[in-house]
């Protein structure tokens, strides 16, 4: 059965009654950045560089920028980063973090600016090709609480409706059969759910116990731009430039979800203990291009902007989830067979779509104090309501039909706000900047999703060569429900909602050298 999985800006979709449960979560996106990467220079600043230059990461934000570059260089920005969070849930509060090494930043700028000599009108201009990285899924969140709610209905009620036939035919000891394809038969087959006298109703024997929650979700990989890029120079006072965006997406989730059964007064056919473990993986590959003008009104004022076409991605899925259920020793199943532990896992599950995020719209003003330094300032403007997704076939683009609706109907457009400025003291440079990114969601749940960034720098400029270094401090909100019932049984409690208070700090190295 197919499922889809995505993050239009940072919300996961899965449909009721497929192979894994019906999650929204928050910690991670494909279309919102939480980290948004390049040089240690660009990142100390808080990412305002729309209407700068001369940098690397131009190439990203700006590929007029390259325009101003006077000298040709190759620079390289391998970046650490730390994420924590402390997730309150039912009463009870939890901490973790997760740390990530990789590549921010990695180029080269070949520069033709014609001789001094030449009085031709455009002076020549700059060639790049470079990686820069745009997010990064790295997050864990831990939580643990105790009341009478249960997964187990939920497995119980997605089955409502299904013969207990369709289950059976799901057998994973058959060897011409396709194995486990939905929940409810990874619940039935691990007898944590069993039939009613109806034969497609389904129960879990629960009688309001006291019951114990653990769990441990986990996001890791990245998503990241090679960019071919060109920035032209029209006499020193309007740059020019172009750039070819081929993206990718490397996510992967975990989740590990346990309850345990503490009421020793239960009757003997309930779990004692039942661990689900969900497993889904995405790759993909878009295109983009980028055009975009830096005017130089004065040696004190710039003005810049670009605009970025949406992001057409190939995207590939798969995903599998497992259910461990252990027993008191005394149960045993139709046959007088002790139950003991059961394990089983569904066949894996896989899923090629279409997405297509919302085009971006930058624009930027920076204010020069001589060779001082200067002060910077960008908003940024992207409709996510225009974000689309599309199958590989009719009957694909139908399944999907639904969820672009909930797209335009959930999510609003936003405008982002960065500032950052630079402080030159001889060979010496200081950094700082402010980044804040409201959140696309069109309703509230009571927590605030905004994000917040703090970022600082320094650097050391010589003839050659230079070393920057830049950190970045994202704070932001976030919340998970493990599961949502279907039906709203007054009898039957409905899972809680975890929330999360997560910070990433990400610090990035760049050594840089020039040459002709």
């Amino acid at each position: 059965m197919k499922k889809i999985f995505f993050s239009a800006v940072s919300l996961v979709f899965l449909v009721a009654g497929s192979v894994q449960a019906q999650y929204e979560f928050y910690p991670s996106d494909f279309g919102r950045q939480l980290f948004n990467g390049g040089t240690a220079r660009y990142m100390g600043i808080g990412g305002a560089g729309t209407s700068l230059g001369a940098d690397l990461s131009a190439a990203y934000v700006n590929p007029a920028g390259l325009g101003m570059y006077r000298k040709s260089e190759f620079s390289f920005s391998p970046m650490f980063g730390v994420s924590g969070s402390n997730t309150s849930y039912i009463g009870e509060t939890e901490h973790d973090s997760k740390g990530s090494l990789g590549i921010s930043n990695l180029g080269i700028a070949i520069c033709s600016n014609k001789d001094e000599l030449d009085n031709s009108a455009w002076r020549g201009g700059t060639f790049s090709i470079g990686m820069n990285k745009t997010n990064s899924f790295h997050n864990r969140i831990s939580f643990t609480g105790t009341d009478n709610a249960s997964m187990a209905d939920y497995f119980a009620q997605l089955g409502t409706g299904i013969p207990s036939s369709t289950l059976d035919a799901q057998s994973p000891d058959d060897p011409t059969g396709s194995g486990i394809s939905t929940l409810p038969g990874l619940a039935y087959w691990t007898y944590l759910i069993n039939p009613d006298s109806t034969g497609s109703n389904y129960y879990d024997g629960l009688t309001n116990e006291s019951l114990q929650k653990e769990a441990t979700y986990t996001t890791k990989g990245s998503q990241a731009t090679w960019n071919i890029s060109y920035g032209g120079n029209y006499k020193d006072k309007l740059f020019i430039g172009g750039a070819l965006g081929i993206t990718s997406i490397n996510y992967r989730e975990d989740l590990s979800y346990t309850e345990t059964n503490l009421d020793s007064q239960a009757p003997s056919d309930i779990f004692q203990t039942f661990t689900y473990n969900d497993y889904n993986k995405v790759k993909g590959t878009g295109v983009n291009f980028k055009l975009g003008y830096i005017y130089k009104a004065s040696d004190v004022v710039r003005f810049g902007s670009t605009i970025t076409t949406p992001t057409y991605y190939w995207m590939n899925q798969e995903y599998s989830s497992d259910l461990t259920v252990t027993f008191p020793y005394y149960v045993t199943n139709q046959n007088g067979d002790v139950l003991g532990t059961q394990y089983q896992t569904t066949s894996p599950g896989y899923f090629k779509f279409n997405y297509t995020t919302p085009l971006k719209f930058s624009s930027g003003i920076s204010l020069f104090a001589g060779k001082a330094g200067f002060i910077s300032a960008d908003f940024e403007y992207i409709p996510y309501q225009l974000s689309d997704l599309s199958g590989r076939s009719s009957a694909d683009d139908k399944f999907l039909k639904p969820y672009n609706k909930k797209i335009t109907s959930s999510y609003k457009n936003v405008l982002n706000l960065r500032v950052g400025g630079e402080l030159r003291l001889d060979i010496f440079r200081l950094r700082a900047g402010l980044a804040y990114l409201p959140t696309p969601y069109n309703y509230t749940d009571k927590v605030n999703k905004d994000i917040a960034q703090v970022s600082l720098g320094a650097g050391v400029r010589l003839d050659d060569v230079y070393f920057d270094i830049g950190l970045v401090d994202s704070r932001f909100a976030s919340s998970y429900t493990p599961y949502t019932l279907p039906y709203n049984y007054s009898n039957v409690p409905s899972g809680s909602t975890a929330t999360s208070k997560n910070s990433m700090v990400n610090v990035v190295l760049t050594m840089g050298f020039y040459f002709e």
